[in-house]
């Protein structure tokens, strides 16, 4: 179970507090330097044995209360626990550099995932939003989330290699993550399907880590076979990288050697129930402060109601 912030910027506003609770003691002592003017000692003294504490703590704690609840409503607070469910939106993106046309898939790589990316979503609930990129080494949004499978379907048809080389993960995580919010308050799922190796751009740590901030898991698939030339070098499908992608965000790493093996990927997807599911906590927490604010106002009309 973990907490986050969609607007951590806002957070700021916690600052408010002690500055309200400065103003508040200023204000008293204020108040108990005029009063003390006309004051009836003896009764003072008697007050001071008892121990005296100001009848207006309890409206400055509520007050501060308020404004605890208030900031983190406007910081988007979300909560997110692993669990069951089957109310997701998934973002997939797929990798459209030049080795993705090699014919080890018939008639090449790219076009092997798009069709095993057009079957996943056919095959999807209508309640699910479902977004798309390609990326090689620029990331490019070929359809932003959306429960209309015809947009969909056409923005997986419309990815074609690109001629930007090299290939940036990296950048690819963070976009895909990006574009959850414009989404449903569902669970975040993101599909990285690549051939390759992060050979520039964003650093795939930060990446990893901007996703688990924003609660977003990542599924890796990786397509076609490892290379190997001389000094074991790996120069093709980096399965370590996708591996540890998916593990540091609570996701699955598939590998799609063949066409078999990609469908198949795609279909343990969706029988994957266990999720980081988002609670978004800003309406419960202006209900809250709302209820506060009520609670002051009476309790200023009422128990401590000022009389001339």
């Amino acid at each position: 179970m973990e907490i986050i912030f969609n607007t951590p910027i806002y957070l700021f506003g916690l600052l408010s507090v002690p500055a309200l609770i400065i103003i508040h003691l200023l204000t008293e002592s204020s108040k108990r330097a005029v009063a003390i003017q006309f004051a009836n000692f003896a009764t003072i003294a008697r007050l001071s044995k008892r121990g005296y504490l100001p009848k207006n703590i309890t409206l400055l704690i509520v007050r501060c209360i308020t404004l605890v609840f208030i900031t983190l409503a406007v910081a988007g607070t979300t909560l997110f626990y692993t669990g069951q469910t089957n109310n997701f939106s998934f973002i997939i993106t797929i990798d459209s550099s030049s080795s993705m046309l090699s014919q080890d898939f018939a008639p090449n790589r790219l076009e092997a995932a798009k069709e095993a990316t057009l079957n996943f979503v056919e095959d999807l609930s209508p309640g699910n939003l479902v977004g798309i990129l390609s990326f090689a080494g620029t990331t490019k949004i070929e359809q932003t989330l959306t429960y209309d499978k015809f947009l969909v379907k056409e923005g997986i048809r419309n990815i074609d290699f690109q001629t930007s080389g090299g290939t940036d993960l990296g950048a690819a995580i963070i976009t895909g993550t990006n574009l959850f919010f414009n989404g449903a308050n569902k669970s975040k799922t993101l599909i990285l399907v690549t051939d390759g190796r992060s050979n520039i751009g964003a650093d795939i740590e930060e990446a990893i880590d901007y996703a688990n901030n924003k609660g977003v898991n990542i599924y890796t698939v990786g397509v076609g076979k490892l290379e190997k030339f001389e000094e074991e070098i790996n120069f093709g499908l980096d399965e370590e990288a996708l591996k540890d992608i998916a593990v540091k965000t609570g996701g699955v790493y598939f590998n799609g050697k063949d066409i078999d093996e990609l469908n198949k990927a795609f279909k343990d997807v969706t029988k994957i129930s266990v999720r980081k599911i988002p609670v978004d906590l800003t309406r419960f927490l202006l209900f809250l402060a709302l209820v506060l604010s009520l609670l002051d106002w009476v309790l200023m009309k009422t128990k401590f109601k000022r009389v001339p």
